[in-house]
């Protein structure tokens, strides 16, 4: 006999869509279901979040958050002000989820009824780009090839880390949808955002579950499980629609994923 588990793994999934396609608003769901969300906030993007915690507390008491951006100053063209530290900050942060008001432990230590988040791996991409030019001497110049090595490298860690069976706990990347010309073939693909283009096509390779946010042209929002044109989508489940309500898409995906109901 085999050793195959069959039900209760955690899903590792990526999150992608056009700004305002409702990829964050869709957490709520889990919120709702009893599931501990967990946000890493590189965008500033919760306000819709704040808006459905104002008309349903009880969710919202499942839900925590940090936020990590570098400070930029007006003087002299909008420039980075002192050390861009959000992409450290948010390292040690992992290692302890502690901050005003809460002391969860480290990620490492969250188990399957949590759902880490990062909001969102483009601009968790943008605060490791510019650490690596200070660290260079480039702060507020061109970045050279080793400095976009380098944060790829940075970026491909940890969804390495995230990947590993360290991290027991289900896990959402968000990400932006970078549309990208590929000079050898002319094909059009909308990519993970991350710096530089050879780091997006790496993206969806640590992620077994690949979801796509979308506004259709009715304006209703809703979580495409199907590729659809040159986006693509992925799902290790069957009996999953093509197409979900935003409102609890994501809740459906983690009990076909995981097997269990919440």
């Amino acid at each position: 006999m085999g050793n195959l588990s069959t039900s209760g793994e955690p899903v590792k999934m990526l999150l992608i869509g056009d700004s305002g396609s409702g990829k964050t608003s869709a957490l709520w769901s889990l919120a709702q279901a009893g599931y501990r969300v967990v946000i890493a906030d590189f965008d500033r993007g919760l306000d819709f979040i704040r808006y459905k915690a104002r008309q349903d507390p009880k969710p919202a008491e499942n839900i925590w958050s940090e936020s990590f951006q570098d400070k930029f100053s007006t003087t002299g063209g909008f420039i980075v002000d002192g050390i861009p530290d959000a992409i450290v900050r948010f390292g040690q942060w992992m290692n302890t989820c502690k901050g005003d008001g809460y002391d969860l432990g480290p990620v490492t230590g969250f188990d399957a009824d949590s759902v880490f988040v990062i909001d969102s791996l483009t601009h968790l991409g943008n605060s490791a780009m510019r650490n690596v030019m200070a660290i260079s001497g480039h702060l507020n110049k061109h970045a050279s090839l080793p400095d976009w090595g380098a944060a790829q490298q940075r970026i491909e860690n940890l969804l390495g880390e995230l990947y590993s069976p360290r991290i027991k706990c289900n896990v959402i990347v968000i990400a932006h949808i970078d549309y990208i010309t590929f000079a050898e073939t002319g094909m059009v693909r909308g990519l993970p955002m991350a710096p530089g283009n050879k780091l997006s096509p790496k993206i969806p390779t640590y992620f077994n579950t690949l979801v796509l946010a979308k506004s259709r042209a009715d304006k209703k929002k809703v979580l495409r499980t199907v590729s659809e044109g040159i986006v693509e989508a992925k799902l290790p489940a069957l009996g999953v629609p093509e197409e979900l309500p935003l409102e609890t898409g994501l809740n459906t995906i983690f009990n076909t994923i995981r097997g269990v109901t919440k």
